[in-house]
Parts: C-alpha cells; structure tokens; sequence
C-alpha cells in the first residue's frame, strides 16, 4: 500500500509538471489500472533517448503488426515466456509498452523478477506515444497512420485525429 501511494504521489507531481499526459480522464484510467511496480518512463523521455533503449512490445502479434514503435521487438502477452528474451543482456535499457499499459506492466514484472535492470514502462504506451504525434510502423517498417486499439472501447484513449483507430 505505501508503495502504490508513493508511486501515485510521485505521479501527480510528474504530472503537474510536465505535459505528459494531455487527457485528465485518460491519467484517471491508468491511475486505477497500474500498480506502478515497473518504473515508468513519459514517451517524451523514450522518444528523446529512444537510442539508447531496446522497446519491446508487448502486444498480441495481430496488434503488432498493424503498427508498433519502430525497432520494437514483438514479445506478446499471452504468448510470452523468458525464452524470448534470453539473448537480451540483463543490464540492456529496455522499454517495454502494449496499448495503455497494463499488459507491459505485467511483462515488465517478470523481467525484472529475472533480473533485468533497468526495466521502464511506457507511461500511456503506444496510444499516448501516437496522441504525441510520435511515429509509428507497419509490419513492413513504413510509417503508417493505422494503429490497433484492441477493441473500440479502448480507442476514445487515442485522441490524435488523423491516427486511423482500428479494432
């Protein structure tokens, strides 16, 4: 508990700060959907050292390929086991993201319980990272204004209007 109300803390105060996140309701909804037990990192911060980190998505792979980050490595959600990461060095940055979240979250959890070091989950994922005007791929790595919301509720997160939303 004193750790949720620490990491909650430390995000109203990155928050007020900063121009993160633009949509109130969408903060609310990843406030009650994440545990904060994975660091997380603003798409700002992950688009400006984006260099330096290895992204992983953590998507279902028919998500992956409509778009994703570009470089991003497909390690799934349902489908993930360590045995997709084991080539990865432990101490590799890495940036792991799903639509919003949450699955990342999770994947993020158990590459930390496995020892990776320096895990950072992407606050507000590939939607926020899109409602940012950042680029996204297809499977065949050209840019593309298509992105996967999951399913049609979860595509009022996305507000960036000319980001095609599919589900």
């Amino acid at each position: 508990m004193k750790k949720r109300l620490i990491a909650i803390l430390s995000l109203v105060y990155f928050i007020g700060f900063s121009q993160d996140v633009r949509n109130d309701k969408f903060n609310e909804e990843l406030i009650g959907l994440l545990d904060f037990s994975v660091p997380t990192i603003s798409v700002e911060d992950a688009y400006a050292k984006r260099d330096s980190f290895l992204f992983l998505d953590s998507r279902e792979i028919n998500e992956y390929t409509v778009s994703h980050i570009e470089n991003a490595v497909h390690v799934g959600f349902k489908t993930f086991g360590l045995s997709l990461v084991k080539d990865i060095p432990k101490g590799q940055p890495i940036i792991i993201y799903c639509s919003v979240g949450y699955r990342s979250e999770k994947i993020g959890e158990k590459l930390i319980a496995s020892g990776f070091q320096e895990v950072h989950n992407l606050y507000g994922s590939i939607f926020e990272w899109v409602n940012c005007g950042f680029p996204i791929v297809n499977d065949q790595r050209i840019l593309t204004d298509t992105l996967h919301t999951y399913n049609q509720s979860w595509s009022q997160w996305v507000t960036t209007p000319e980001i095609f939303k599919w589900w």
